[in-house]
């Protein structure tokens, strides 16, 4: 490997480590907001007369952050993907470490795909029946 092409891998490496670092720092940010969101629902729930109108909004909250979640998510996933698909046609070592996956029809099922999408996608539809869950106490209690 020359001298060039050892550079072009180097920057090709620090890009991906900072794209990995995007994708875990987005994840735990909004993993934090939905949490605080269920923190304050539940507390609100806990209250002898819990405010159907905040919890409503709250799960509105939850949706939009969920729906959100899934497209940041999903579009710094393709960029890792591309990153590592061009470590592998590029750089041995990398084929080393993280040998090419060999799961055929599978290759959509990951651990990337579950946290990018499929994580995103449970906890939005938690949050409709959430809001859901609220409308129906609405139409019960006057």
């Amino acid at each position: 490997m020359n001298e060039e092409s050892q550079k072009d891998n180097e920057k090709l490496w620090n890009f991906a480590f900072h794209e990995d670092s995007q994708f875990d720092t987005r994840l735990q940010s909004f993993l934090t907001a939905h949490t605080l969101m269920l923190t304050a629902a539940g507390f609100v729930l806990s209250r002898e007369d819990p405010s159907k109108g905040f919890l409503f909004v709250v799960a509105l909250f939850g949706i939009l952050f969920g729906v959100v979640w899934f497209f940041v998510q999903s579009r710094i996933s393709q960029t890792v993907k591309k990153l590592e698909n061009m470590l592998h046609s590029s750089d041995p070592l990398f084929n080393e470490v993280f040998p090419p996956s060999d799961r055929r029809g599978y290759k959509w099922i990951g651990q990337t795909t579950l946290v990018a999408r499929v994580l995103p996608v449970s906890v939005t539809i938690g949050w409709i029946i959430f809001g859901l869950w609220i409308l129906a106490l609405n139409t019960k209690s006057p």
